[in-house]
C-alpha cells in the first residue's frame, strides 16, 4: 500500500512539473529544467493525473461516508417485526402452557373428587353398620 502511494505521489509531482512546463532532466552533478514538453506521453500522463484526486492523509479514502438515516426504516421494520413475532410466539407458548396446567389441575381435581366420594360412601356404610348392630347402646339417651 505504501509503495503504491509513494509511486502515485511521484507521478503526481511529475505531472505537476509537466503542467507548469518544467521537466526535471538529470544532469551531471546538478538538475536543470527545460521549459518544453519532451513527448506527447508526458502530456497524456499529465492530463490523466489531473483528473485523479490527490491522496493525502487529510483526504478521506471513502468519498462519501455512510448515511445511517438510510438504514433507519429497514432497521426499524426488522426490529419491530422481530418484536411482534417474539410476542406472538410467547403468547402462544403461554396459552399452551396454561391450557396444559388447567388440564392437569382438572384431572387432579377429578381424582380427588372420586376419592372423596369413595370416602363418603365408606362413611355411610360404616354408619349403617353401626346402627344395625344389636346390643350396643350409647351412653347418652337421646
Amino acid at each position: 500500500m505504501l509503495g503504491r502511494r509513494t509511486a502515485a505521489v511521484a507521478q503526481i509531482k511529475r505531472a505537476q512539473d509537466v503542467k507548469s512546463g518544467l521537466r526535471a532532466v538529470s544532469g551531471v552533478g546538478a538538475r536543470r529544467y527545460q521549459s518544453s514538453y519532451e513527448s506527447a506521453e508526458d502530456v497524456a500522463v499529465c492530463a490523466s493525473l489531473q483528473s485523479l484526486p490527490l491522496i493525502s492523509p487529510s483526504n478521506n479514502v471513502f468519498p462519501q461516508k455512510p448515511n445511517y438515516r438510510q438504514f433507519y426504516r429497514p432497521f426499524a421494520k426488522v426490529f419491530l417485526g422481530a418484536m411482534f413475532t417474539y410476542q406472538v410466539l410467547f403468547w402462544c407458548w403461554e396459552k399452551l402452557r396454561l391450557d396444559e396446567m388447567r388440564e392437569e389441575k382438572e384431572a387432579e381435581l377429578k381424582g380427588l373428587e372420586t376419592q372423596l366420594a369413595a370416602y363418603q360412601d365408606k362413611q355411610k356404610l360404616d354408619k349403617e353398620n353401626d346402627t344395625t348392630k344389636a346390643g350396643k347402646k350409647s351412653w347418652f339417651s337421646w
